[in-house]
Protein backbone atom coordinates (compact mmCIF):
# COMPACT_ATOMS: atom_id res chain seq x y z
CA UNK A 1 0.00 0.00 0.00
CA UNK A 2 1.57 3.60 -0.71
CA UNK A 3 1.60 6.12 1.78
CA UNK A 4 0.94 9.45 0.48
CA UNK A 5 2.38 12.54 3.05
CA UNK A 6 -0.28 15.10 3.49
CA UNK A 7 1.70 17.67 5.79
CA UNK A 8 2.55 19.79 2.99
CA UNK A 9 -0.73 19.71 1.95
CA UNK A 10 -2.84 20.31 5.18
CA UNK A 11 0.57 23.08 5.66
CA UNK A 12 -0.21 24.50 2.61
CA UNK A 13 -3.57 24.94 3.85
CA UNK A 14 -3.29 26.06 7.16
CA UNK A 15 -0.87 28.95 5.80
CA UNK A 16 -3.23 29.87 3.30
CA UNK A 17 -6.14 30.20 6.69
CA UNK A 18 -3.63 32.17 8.23
CA UNK A 19 -3.22 34.69 5.34
CA UNK A 20 -7.01 34.96 4.33
CA UNK A 21 -7.54 35.74 8.38
CA UNK A 22 -4.90 38.36 8.26
CA UNK A 23 -6.04 40.08 4.94
CA UNK A 24 -9.67 39.90 6.95
CA UNK A 25 -7.80 41.75 10.05
CA UNK A 26 -6.30 44.14 7.66
CA UNK A 27 -9.69 44.70 5.75
CA UNK A 28 -11.08 45.22 9.03
CA UNK A 29 -8.65 47.64 10.90
CA UNK A 30 -8.56 49.69 7.17
CA UNK A 31 -12.63 50.01 7.27
CA UNK A 32 -12.31 50.77 11.01
CA UNK A 33 -9.79 53.69 9.95
CA UNK A 34 -11.96 54.78 7.43
CA UNK A 35 -14.95 54.72 9.78
CA UNK A 36 -13.16 56.67 12.99
CA UNK A 37 -11.51 59.11 9.87
CA UNK A 38 -14.90 59.81 8.46
CA UNK A 39 -16.02 60.32 11.92
CA UNK A 40 -13.60 62.64 13.06
CA UNK A 41 -14.11 64.68 9.85
CA UNK A 42 -17.40 64.89 10.42
CA UNK A 43 -16.69 65.65 14.40
CA UNK A 44 -14.24 68.49 12.94
CA UNK A 45 -17.09 70.03 10.97
CA UNK A 46 -19.09 70.25 14.00
CA UNK A 47 -16.54 71.70 16.12
CA UNK A 48 -15.54 74.13 13.63
CA UNK A 49 -19.17 75.35 13.00
CA UNK A 50 -19.43 75.74 16.53
CA UNK A 51 -16.64 77.36 16.62
CA UNK A 52 -17.46 79.85 14.32
CA UNK A 53 -20.56 80.60 15.95
CA UNK A 54 -18.86 80.99 19.27
CA UNK A 55 -16.10 83.66 17.67
CA UNK A 56 -19.63 85.37 16.12
CA UNK A 57 -20.94 85.43 19.74
CA UNK A 58 -18.03 86.31 21.11
CA UNK A 59 -17.90 89.32 18.45
CA UNK A 60 -21.64 90.05 19.40
CA UNK A 61 -21.48 90.15 23.20
CA UNK A 62 -18.16 92.72 22.66
CA UNK A 63 -20.03 94.53 20.50
CA UNK A 64 -22.95 94.54 23.25
CA UNK A 65 -20.44 95.00 26.19
CA UNK A 66 -19.08 97.81 24.35
CA UNK A 67 -22.72 99.57 23.52
CA UNK A 68 -22.97 98.77 27.31
CA UNK A 69 -20.12 100.52 28.60
CA UNK A 70 -20.68 103.41 26.29
CA UNK A 71 -24.40 103.39 27.52
CA UNK A 72 -23.03 103.34 31.11
CA UNK A 73 -21.25 106.24 30.36
CA UNK A 74 -24.24 108.17 28.91
CA UNK A 75 -26.25 107.89 31.57
CA UNK A 76 -23.49 108.90 34.02
CA UNK A 77 -23.20 112.48 31.50
CA UNK A 78 -27.04 112.33 31.37
CA UNK A 79 -27.39 112.34 35.68
CA UNK A 80 -24.08 115.01 35.90
CA UNK A 81 -25.93 117.08 33.56
CA UNK A 82 -29.03 116.93 35.11
CA UNK A 83 -27.19 117.90 38.00
CA UNK A 84 -25.77 120.65 36.96
CA UNK A 85 -29.36 122.08 35.30
CA UNK A 86 -30.67 121.67 38.79
CA UNK A 87 -28.26 123.94 40.34
CA UNK A 88 -28.29 126.30 37.49
CA UNK A 89 -32.34 126.25 37.72
CA UNK A 90 -31.92 126.73 41.92
CA UNK A 91 -29.44 129.85 41.21
CA UNK A 92 -32.33 131.54 38.83
CA UNK A 93 -34.76 130.61 41.64
CA UNK A 94 -32.34 132.58 44.30
CA UNK A 95 -32.10 135.55 42.03
CA UNK A 96 -34.65 137.37 44.95
CA UNK A 97 -34.57 141.30 45.06
CA UNK A 98 -32.36 142.05 47.74
CA UNK A 99 -32.80 146.33 46.92
CA UNK A 100 -36.29 145.70 48.38
CA UNK A 101 -35.07 144.39 51.39
CA UNK A 102 -32.58 146.50 52.05
CA UNK A 103 -35.44 149.49 51.03
CA UNK A 104 -37.69 148.54 53.67
CA UNK A 105 -34.90 147.84 56.36
CA UNK A 106 -33.70 151.78 55.87
CA UNK A 107 -37.04 152.83 56.23
CA UNK A 108 -37.38 151.35 59.26
CA UNK A 109 -34.13 152.03 61.05
CA UNK A 110 -35.30 154.67 63.60
CA UNK A 111 -32.32 157.82 63.77
CA UNK A 112 -31.02 157.36 66.82
CA UNK A 113 -29.80 153.51 65.25
CA UNK A 114 -26.99 152.81 62.95
CA UNK A 115 -26.18 149.81 61.18
CA UNK A 116 -22.31 148.26 60.72
CA UNK A 117 -23.06 145.26 59.25
CA UNK A 118 -26.07 143.10 57.08
CA UNK A 119 -26.30 139.49 55.39
CA UNK A 120 -29.19 138.15 53.18
CA UNK A 121 -29.60 134.28 53.19
CA UNK A 122 -31.17 131.38 52.42
CA UNK A 123 -32.36 129.41 55.58
CA UNK A 124 -33.48 125.42 56.09
CA UNK A 125 -36.46 125.73 58.12
CA UNK A 126 -39.04 128.76 58.51
CA UNK A 127 -36.98 129.42 62.74
CA UNK A 128 -33.74 128.75 61.44
CA UNK A 129 -33.18 132.46 61.20
CA UNK A 130 -29.11 132.41 62.34
CA UNK A 131 -28.49 129.00 60.33
CA UNK A 132 -28.21 129.63 56.71
CA UNK A 133 -28.10 126.93 54.21
CA UNK A 134 -25.14 128.60 52.21
CA UNK A 135 -22.90 131.82 53.51
CA UNK A 136 -21.55 134.22 50.78
CA UNK A 137 -19.13 132.64 48.87
CA UNK A 138 -19.35 129.13 49.50
CA UNK A 139 -20.50 126.27 46.70
CA UNK A 140 -23.65 124.45 46.31
CA UNK A 141 -23.01 121.12 47.27
CA UNK A 142 -25.61 118.11 46.29
CA UNK A 143 -26.86 118.18 49.97
CA UNK A 144 -28.14 121.61 49.79
CA UNK A 145 -30.15 121.18 47.15
CA UNK A 146 -33.34 119.77 48.50
CA UNK A 147 -33.41 123.24 50.88
CA UNK A 148 -32.92 125.27 47.99
CA UNK A 149 -34.98 123.89 45.83
CA UNK A 150 -37.50 126.35 48.01
CA UNK A 151 -35.73 128.47 49.72
CA UNK A 152 -37.27 130.68 52.72
CA UNK A 153 -34.91 133.99 53.40
CA UNK A 154 -33.67 135.60 55.67
CA UNK A 155 -31.69 138.66 57.26
CA UNK A 156 -29.39 139.17 59.83
CA UNK A 157 -28.08 142.55 61.01
CA UNK A 158 -25.69 144.06 63.22
CA UNK A 159 -25.62 147.89 64.95
CA UNK A 160 -25.51 150.16 67.77
CA UNK A 161 -28.04 152.42 69.09
CA UNK A 162 -28.25 154.74 71.52
CA UNK A 163 -30.04 153.41 74.12
CA UNK A 164 -31.95 150.45 74.93
CA UNK A 165 -35.54 152.28 73.93
CA UNK A 166 -34.17 152.40 70.49
CA UNK A 167 -33.34 149.16 70.00
CA UNK A 168 -36.80 148.17 70.97
CA UNK A 169 -38.23 150.88 68.32
CA UNK A 170 -36.15 149.43 65.66
CA UNK A 171 -37.66 145.88 66.48
CA UNK A 172 -40.99 147.20 66.65
CA UNK A 173 -40.80 148.97 63.04
CA UNK A 174 -39.53 145.40 61.93
CA UNK A 175 -42.47 143.75 63.08
CA UNK A 176 -44.89 146.45 61.97
CA UNK A 177 -43.38 145.77 57.95
CA UNK A 178 -44.70 143.64 55.62
CA UNK A 179 -41.86 142.14 54.30
CA UNK A 180 -40.46 140.50 57.52
CA UNK A 181 -43.03 138.25 59.41
CA UNK A 182 -40.38 136.94 61.90
CA UNK A 183 -38.04 138.64 64.28
CA UNK A 184 -35.24 137.36 67.04
CA UNK A 185 -32.45 139.02 68.51
CA UNK A 186 -29.27 137.99 69.26
CA UNK A 187 -26.71 139.44 71.46
CA UNK A 188 -27.58 142.53 73.18
CA UNK A 189 -25.14 144.08 75.33
CA UNK A 190 -24.00 147.96 76.38
CA UNK A 191 -20.52 149.19 75.04
CA UNK A 192 -18.04 151.55 74.98
CA UNK A 193 -18.10 153.10 71.73
CA UNK A 194 -14.84 154.23 70.67
CA UNK A 195 -15.34 156.86 68.43
CA UNK A 196 -17.78 159.06 70.67
CA UNK A 197 -16.34 157.21 73.68
CA UNK A 198 -19.87 156.98 74.88
CA UNK A 199 -22.31 153.80 76.09
CA UNK A 200 -24.41 152.71 73.36
CA UNK A 201 -26.63 149.32 72.84
CA UNK A 202 -24.78 146.87 70.43
CA UNK A 203 -27.00 144.29 69.06
CA UNK A 204 -27.47 141.82 66.23
CA UNK A 205 -31.19 140.72 64.62
CA UNK A 206 -32.43 138.47 62.25
CA UNK A 207 -35.39 138.92 60.38
CA UNK A 208 -37.50 136.12 57.95
CA UNK A 209 -38.65 137.68 54.45
CA UNK A 210 -42.34 137.12 54.42
CA UNK A 211 -43.78 135.00 51.59
CA UNK A 212 -40.97 135.29 49.26
CA UNK A 213 -41.28 133.31 45.86
CA UNK A 214 -38.26 132.00 43.68
CA UNK A 215 -37.90 134.75 40.67
CA UNK A 216 -39.63 133.36 37.95
CA UNK A 217 -38.31 133.71 34.60
CA UNK A 218 -39.75 134.03 31.17
CA UNK A 219 -39.44 132.88 28.07
CA UNK A 220 -37.95 136.44 27.37
CA UNK A 221 -35.50 136.22 30.03
CA UNK A 222 -37.42 138.69 32.16
CA UNK A 223 -38.05 138.45 35.57
CA UNK A 224 -41.70 138.27 36.94
CA UNK A 225 -43.63 138.40 40.27
CA UNK A 226 -42.15 136.99 43.74
CA UNK A 227 -45.02 136.47 46.08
Amino acid sequence: MIRINLLPIREEARQRDLKQQLMLLILVIIAEMLALSMWYASVADVLGGRESELRIEERKTAELQREAGTLDKLKKEEEKLRAKAEVVEIIDKLRADPARVMMQLARNIPNRVWLTGMSFYPIGQPLGLRDPVVKGGERISMDMLPKLAEPIFAIGVQGYAMGPSDVTDFAKNMRGSSLFDHIEFGEVKEVLYKEAQIPVQSFSLFARVAGWRPAEIDRSGKKRGKK
